[in-house]
């Protein structure tokens, strides 16, 4: 015993935390993180979905949540209708959520960091036919047939297009270039 205090292996654990506290608390340190809105908003609304069945559970404090209660969180997601990807990026934020709890010393153990996901195998998709194509633009307002052809035909994402000038397109070697900008950053940067 005396070893032990002199180690100072005893030590107090942290105060019980609320787990609507530290949603509240993770948003915020995206947010100063820099994280793009779309992303904070998909974690707010998945963190937001966690804490709500935990409650149901009368589970409100992080030092409750066990790996049954994730089994039953994913359980229900997948009862709810979310797809193979969805149940996986639902199941790596709420880990990585829990990890950042750990870490800021919230919860003294991080209960789920030993728990397994299989993200699940991309299966291709095809995207639409040159005649489904056609059809779409032979319907389209003259305004917007450029850019959705653009889109057809370049893959790009509708984000990469609106933030588009002219210098990144040149005509006459035939080249689009996708360029992130600070305050015009495109999903992935």
């Amino acid at each position: 015993l005396d070893a032990q205090l002199a180690a100072d292996a005893f030590q107090s654990p942290p105060p019980p935390t609320a787990i609507e506290q530290a949603v509240t608390d993770y948003i915020a340190f995206l947010r100063v993180e820099g994280r793009a809105r779309r992303t904070i908003v998909r974690y707010q609304c998945e963190l937001s979905n966690l804490r709500d069945f935990l409650k149901s559970l009368h589970v409100t404090r992080l030092s409750q949540i066990t790996p049954t209660h994730f089994d039953k969180f994913r359980a229900h997601c997948k009862g709810m209708g979310h797809g193979p990807r969805t149940l996986w990026h639902e199941s790596v934020v709420v880990k990585q959520w829990f990890k950042w709890c750990h870490r800021r010393r919230l919860v003294a153990e991080n209960t789920i960091a030993d728990y397994k996901i299989t993200k699940p195998v991309l299966e291709p998709r095809e995207g639409p036919s040159l005649e489904q194509i056609n059809q779409v633009l032979e319907i389209a307002p003259n305004l917007r047939k450029l850019e959705l052809a653009t889109l057809a035909f370049t893959g790009m994402r509708s984000g990469e297009l609106q933030r588009l000038r002219f210098e990144d397109v040149d005509l006459k070697q035939g080249w689009i270039k996708i360029v992130s900008r600070e305050g015009a950053e495109t999903k992935t940067r």
